[in-house]
C-alpha cells in the first residue's frame, strides 16, 4: 500500500510496510541497536539503497 503526497516545496512520501512477524521484529532491534525510530532507519536504507552502484555492473 503506497500513499504519496507532494508538497509546495518539496515531495514526500509515505509508505505503509506489511511485514512478516519476525521480519518486523528484526527491523524493530536493528532501529534500537542504532537509537534510531523506524523511520529514520528505514529512511537511511533506501537512501543508501538508492544511491549505491547497481551491482555487478
Amino acid at each position: 500500500m503506497r500513499d504519496l503526497r507532494r508538497t509546495q516545496h518539496h515531495q514526500t512520501a509515505r509508505l505503509t510496510l506489511r511485514l512478516p512477524d519476525r521480519l518486523a521484529a528484526r527491523l524493530v532491534a536493528a532501529a534500537q541497536a542504532e537509537d534510531r525510530t523506524i523511520s529514520e532507519y528505514v529512511r537511511e536504507l533506501l537512501r543508501r539503497e538508492l544511491l549505491s552502484p547497481p551491482a555487478g555492473r
